[in-house]
């Protein structure tokens, strides 16, 4: 058994493909790692610093008769990315066409009427640049930096901003919940979400940030 501590723009499926895993679930479901689940990360929001246990990889012999052909069944993860783009006022941006580059590959993109648009990751997918299309359109040549496995737990108050700039209520950053800037930003989302107006992040103000970001 290996604890290995979480960095910066590390997620369970990219820690998994490291150790030779083709299934993060045999990692995540351990029962040394309930504590991460009971502190409420998930696989794609782990915070640095925190522990995950990582079992010992156990080989496996297959037996057959020669001459014959086998079938091996092996379970990989799938790594979805699942990008919204929206106006800062909050509608969604339909139809927008561009192309995710990736250090492995292209995907040419089109957003659906949610402003939704969904690529397959390959690789262990750290950083992705969104470049939007589009000849005659304001979006043409907007370019969008992408940090995947950067969002920390909404917990946290780097979580909390990261979510809170996503969405276009410029929180800042540096992980000081009494900035002004940050305070405003809270304020915003809570008058918009009709929450109590407080400047606070707390618990229920937290849940409707992740509710509202999507994760």
């Amino acid at each position: 058994m290996t604890t290995h501590t979480i960095r910066q723009g590390e997620y369970l499926a990219r820690i998994a493909q490291g150790y030779g895993f083709t299934d993060p679930d045999v990692i995540w479901n351990l029962p040394e790692n309930q504590a991460l689940k009971d502190a409420g990360r998930t696989p794609i929001t782990l915070a640095p610093g925190d522990g995950l246990f990582v079992p010992d990889r156990a080989d496996r012999t297959l037996s057959g008769a020669t001459e014959h052909r086998y079938k091996a069944k092996v379970k990989v993860s799938v790594v979805r990315l699942r990008v919204v783009l929206q106006t800062l006022g909050g509608k969604a941006l339909t139809n927008a066409a561009g192309t995710l580059h990736t250090a492995t590959s292209d995907s040419k993109i089109t957003t659906d009427g949610k402003g939704l648009f969904e690529v397959i990751l390959i690789g262990a997918t750290e950083a992705a640049e969104l470049r939007l299309a589009g000849e005659g359109s304001t979006l043409h040549g907007i370019v969008i930096p992408l940090h995947i496995g950067h969002l920390d737990p909404v917990t946290t108050v780097s979580g909390q901003e990261a979510r809170l700039n996503n969405l276009g209520y410029r929180a800042g950053i540096g992980g000081d919940v009494s900035t002004p800037v940050f305070r405003s930003a809270v304020e915003e989302f809570q008058c918009d979400e009709k929450l109590t107006v407080d400047g606070a992040c707390g618990p229920a103000t937290q849940a409707k940030l992740r509710s509202v970001h999507g994760s």
